[in-house]
C-alpha cells in the first residue's frame, strides 16, 4: 500500500459514523487482502504524516507592519463526499480513536512478539555490541549502499566514521544514525544481516539500549519498535516483505 493510499483510507473513515470507523478499517484490510497488522502500521504512519501536516502553520501574507501572518494548516474536502468543508488539528481525535480501537483488536499479535522477546535468556542483555563478523570493506560497502541517494536510507550528512562506530565493540558515546526509511525496513535490514551471520541475533536490544537509530521524527527506535515491525513482516510466517526490501537486498548482495 502506498503512502497516498494509506492517507486516503485513513481520511475515508470520516465518512462513517464514529462507532463504525474501527470496523471500516478492518473491512478495508480484508477487502484489500492486506495483512491486518501491516495494514494497521501503514495507517499509523499515515496518521503521523497527517498529524505533522496539521500541526504546522502556513504563511498567508503579512500584516500592516510587514510581519508574517500564519494560519493553521487544514485539509479541504469537497462537499460532495458529505463531510464538513475542512479538517483541522482539533479534529484529529476523530481518526485517532478508531485507529487506536482497530490496533487494540490486533493486540494478540503484538503481545505474542513481546512475550517471546521478554522470555529470551537474560544473558542476552549482557551483549554490548553487534559483534560484527564481516570485514571493514564490507562495512564500508554497507555504508555506501545505505547512503546512496538513489536509496536514501540514512541521512546524507552521516559520515563513514559515525556509521562504522555503531558496529564497533564499544558503543559508548556513539552518535545515533538518522534512519529515513520505515521501521520495517530497518528491521528487515538487520534481520537479514543476522541471517547472514554478520551480527548477533539480539540486534533489537542493542539498537534500543544504545539508542543507535532515530527515525525521521527524531525518535530513538526502541527494541519494542523493531520487534513489532519484525512481527508485522513475519505475521505468523504469512507476511510480505516491506516495500523497499528489494533495495536492501541489492545492497546486501554487495557484501557477499
Amino acid at each position: 500500500m502506498t503512502e497516498q493510499e494509506a492517507n486516503n483510507i485513513l481520511l475515508e473513515c470520516l465518512q462513517h459514523t464514529s462507532n463504525s470507523r474501527a470496523d471500516f478499517f478492518k473491512r478495508k484490510a480484508i477487502e484489500g487482502n492486506y495483512n491486518q497488522v501491516t495494514f494497521y502500521l501503514d495507517l499509523s504512519e499515515a496518521y503521523k504524516r497527517i498529524e505533522t501536516f496539521l500541526n504546522t502553520d502556513r504563511l498567508i501574507g503579512t500584516d500592516g507592519e510587514g510581519n508574517p501572518v500564519f494560519t493553521p494548516e487544514c485539509i479541504f474536502f469537497p462537499y460532495a463526499i458529505g463531510l464538513k468543508n475542512t479538517f483541522g488539528r482539533e479534529d484529529l481525535l476523530q481518526i485517532l480513536e478508531p485507529l487506536h480501537e482497530f490496533g487494540l483488536s490486533l493486540k494478540d499479535h503484538f503481545m505474542n512478539a513481546i512475550k517471546k522477546h521478554e522470555e529470551e535468556p537474560k544473558s542476552n542483555m549482557k551483549l554490548k555490541s553487534f559483534s560484527w563478523t564481516g570485514s571493514p570493506e564490507q562495512l564500508e560497502k554497507l555504508y555506501e549502499g545505505l547512503i546512496n541517494p538513489d536509496y536514501g536510507f540514512i541521512d546524507p550528512n552521516t559520515d563513514l566514521q559515525s556509521f562504522t562506530a555503531i558496529f564497533a565493540d564499544s558503543l559508548t558515546g556513539c552518535p545515533a544514525i538518522k534512519w529515513k526509511g520505515s521501521n520495517r525496513l530497518l528491521s528487515y535490514l538487520f534481520n537479514q544481516m543476522c541471517a547472514m551471520n554478520l551480527i548477533v541475533k539480539e540486534w533489537q536490544n542493542i539498537i534500543g539500549k544504545n539508542k543507535l537509530f532515530q527515525n525521521t521524527a527524531g525518535k530513538y527506535l526502541s527494541a519494542h519498535d523493531l520487534t513489532s515491525a519484525l512481527t508485522a513482516i513475519n505475521d505468523l510466517n504469512h507476511g510480505l516483505n516491506p516495500k523497499g526490501s528489494d533495495k536492501i537486498d541489492t545492497i546486501l548482495k554487495t557484501l557477499t
